[in-house]
């Protein structure tokens, strides 16, 4: 008889770490062979074979998004990479191959409100009902954490996040046209029709306060270490100065200590703010060293840091 798979955990901060840890990353990070820098990552399967390769899978969820973006050759990748470590940090419990994404907006959006999607009770489990867009890699995910509704409680819609397999019975993926920047990594709207969930993947807690709501935080955080990551990549690739690379060294440690932190806590909150506020001031200062980068990698950038603001 199968064993069931153990329950999913709610991230709660990693309490105490090496000390070691973020020097030992940025070391080998500064020791990577310059040549290897320049391959080519142009296609969501070759990402992915880098994302499960032993350089980034071995790492915790922050670190995975920073060396994610390191060894990506654009934009797009970069923010995947920080997309699945934010969902890592958030579900530690996932299985390590999996590529996971969120299931939340709807026609009318991503407020609680707005979240149409029913999740009723049946023998042995639940069944979902509901269809869902903008769904981040939803094509090539393994899993999807899907928001539904129970219903109202004094006015409040009731939701709690389940675990989907992509290729249950009832679960139909239609990709979305791709946007004009980051174009590589597809939205695709996800249809529930009358798809089984067992018990054990139902998540604990309100699906609002417990993921909902600290995702947009933990994904700011983890995409902001792969967009750094990325930055040293080029940096070194195309010989910035020293100075800058001291900014991004900087930034990344700073990164990395707050991951490590309960980031439902308000004063993390305002110190995640005001490491945005020096990525908005490294972005400008970066502006004139883009002009020493290839052609094609300029053009992919300028078209491509929208999806940072």
């Amino acid at each position: 008889m199968p064993q069931p798979e153990p329950a999913v955990r709610v991230y709660q901060g990693s309490g105490a770490v090496k000390t070691d840890v973020c020097q030992d990353l940025l070391h080998e990070l500064l020791a990577w062979p310059k040549e290897r820098l320049s391959r080519p990552v142009d296609n969501h399967a070759s990402w992915r074979k880098l994302w499960e390769s032993d350089a980034i899978s071995r790492r915790s969820p922050i670190e995975r998004s920073i060396v994610g973006g390191f060894l990506s050759d654009r934009l797009a990748w970069a923010f995947a990479s920080g997309y699945q470590g934010a969902i890592r940090q958030l579900i530690p419990a996932l299985p390590q191959g999996n590529l996971a994404a969120f299931c939340i907006t709807e026609s009318g959006g991503n407020h609680p409100r707005a979240i149409q999607t029913r999740l009723t009770r049946t023998n042995g489990g639940y069944r979902i009902n509901g269809e869902k867009q903008f769904v981040s890699g939803g094509e090539h995910a393994d899993r999807l954490m899907a928001a539904a509704s129970t219903g109202m409680v004094d006015g409040r819609n009731q939701l709690r996040l389940v675990i989907v397999e992509k290729r249950e019975a009832g679960v139909i993926h239609a990709p979305m046209a791709p946007l004009p920047f980051i174009p590589e990594l597809r939205h695709s709207r996800v249809r529930f029709i009358d798809v089984f969930i067992p018990e054990n993947r139902l998540l604990p807690g309100d699906g609002y306060t417990a993921y909902i709501k600290p995702f947009r935080t933990v994904e700011d955080l983890h995409v902001a270490g792969a967009v750094l990551g990325y930055h040293f990549r080029i940096g070194r690739r195309f010989g910035w100065p020293e100075t800058m690379s001291a900014q991004i060294i900087a930034l990344t440690e700073l990164t990395m200590g707050l991951a490590r932190q309960n980031l439902s806590a308000p004063h993390i909150l305002i110190a995640v703010d005001g490491l945005f506020c020096h990525l908005e001031k490294l972005t400008a200062n970066l502006s004139e060293l883009w002009q020493q980068v290839s052609p094609d990698v300029v053009v992919r950038w300028h078209r491509d840091r929208a999806c940072l603001l």
